[in-house]
């Protein structure tokens, strides 16, 4: 311990005697980190706060020995420690990081428990007569960087970062004002076709969503759809899409087009209590059989569900509403997922579709594949096939049906109907 720093009796510095120092240092010279212990309310939980208290002390008392003379350490808020690190005094802030992650993670011992915790650090380095609150800012920002990567991780700030959660955080406040007006007006939804090479036609189709905000522009599904997942808007949005999706097929009833709708699922909304409910209640005061929908859940989110809800999706295959695993290659991939999943149907990613005219090993598996799914009972649609390689192929491999740009691009409700009837 460097008895020449005022440490309180604890070995740590107040928070307050940053504020006071701040001004006096050159601070240019410092790396400023936030450490911050990951899922700390996990101690709090199962030992009690005492435990959770004994913990940070002695948790801030080996902090502040890891560091000794190369820096200070401030307790900051609750589980967080703040840390000016001398550069002059460090190898590099690679090296006295991977110290503390690899000597804090040890075990400790309090009142006969044994913890092991992990931390995430963010770290910025502070340009002079820089104010504290704007590296407390910014090393937060690196901070939330570092626990995007998961536990025991860090990160240093960028610029780029930053522009990045100004973005997500605009993004949240103009999803949170389409859900404030119930309506989602800035939302439309295009339709990609399915085609069937069995009965050589177009009999389904899938309901992409599209957001187009007088603020942000157009913004891809890629970068909204996690955060409306994060924040719970996914349920308002889900339930909005599968509206409009009703409304369409009960007119294009009218107009003698039969088509069924692939609609992607979030986990959140199937988690919901009344999702069962509220899409028998949707189906019924519309008229509209179970088989007209088709729901799609990726097999990492389907992972995610317990088993309560995943009896809900063998309620809709009951009824005869198909459930397909989406983007299949992609994550797990597992066999026995599959087997063991309430599905009946499978989706295979354009990740390997890409590749299955032209790599004989992906030819294998995409073959073989298909052949076991048939065997079980699933049907399989390939999707992202954009050209007629491809569509050969898979048609040779026994395919059940073909989606992507070689088929047709995605567009909207009114362009659908024209390219169906034109059929």
């Amino acid at each position: 311990m460097n008895n020449k720093n005022p440490y309180s009796p604890k070995g740590l510095l107040k928070k307050e005697k940053l504020y006071n120092l701040w001004i006096q240092k050159n601070i240019e010279k410092y790396f400023f980190a936030i450490l911050n212990i990951d899922n700390f309310r996990y101690i709090n939980d199962n030992f009690g706060h005492s435990v959770g208290d004994k913990f940070l002390i002695n948790y801030g008392e080996k902090l502040v020995k890891i560091i000794g003379d190369m820096g200070l350490v401030y307790k900051f808020n609750g589980d967080e420690f703040i840390l000016l690190l001398e550069k002059s005094k460090l190898k590099s802030v690679d090296s006295i990081i991977k110290k503390i992650h690899k000597e804090l993670n040890e075990i400790f011992y309090i009142d006969g428990y044994e913890i092991i915790m992990t931390s995430s650090i963010g770290i910025y380095e502070p340009h002079a007569g820089e104010s504290i609150e704007n590296s407390i800012r910014k090393a937060f920002i690196a901070l939330y960087q570092a626990k995007e990567k998961g536990c025991n991780q860090y990160a240093c700030y960028t610029q780029e970062t930053e522009e990045e959660i100004k973005r997500k955080s605009l993004l949240i406040i103009e999803l949170r004002k389409n859900l404030q007006n119930k309506n989602f007006k800035e939302f439309y939804i295009v339709y990609q076709p399915i085609y069937s090479i069995e009965k050589n036609q177009i009999e389904e189709v899938e309901a992409l969503i599209r957001w187009e905000n007088p603020l942000l522009g157009s913004i891809p599904p890629s970068e909204f759809i996690p955060v409306a997942e994060e924040t719970g808007i996914i349920r308002e949005l889900g339930y909005w899409l599968i509206d409009e999706v009703i409304k369409h097929i009960k007119q294009w009833q009218k107009e003698g087009i039969n088509l069924r709708v692939a609609i992607n699922l979030s986990p959140k909304q199937v988690e919901e209590k009344e999702f069962l409910n509220k899409i028998k209640n949707i189906l019924k005061k519309e008229k509209i059989e179970y088989k007209k929908v088709k729901f799609e859940i990726t097999e990492t989110q389907i992972l995610s569900l317990n088993k309560e809800n995943q009896k809900i999706l063998e309620e809709f295959i009951k009824l005869g509403t198909d459930i397909a695993i989406d983007d299949f290659g992609e994550g797990y991939s597992s066999i026995k997922n599959i087997v063991f999943f309430p599905i009946n149907a499978i989706k295979i990613d354009k990740s390997l579709v890409d590749f299955v005219h032209k790599d004989t090993k992906i030819q294998l598996l995409i073959s073989s594949f298909i052949s076991f799914a048939h065997q079980i009972g699933y049907q399989v649609t390939a999707e992202g096939v954009e050209n007629k390689e491809q569509f050969d192929r898979l048609i040779k491999y026994g395919c059940d049906k073909i989606q992507g740009y070689y088929i047709k691009e995605p567009v909207n409700e009114i362009g659908l109907v024209n390219f169906i009837k034109k059929l």
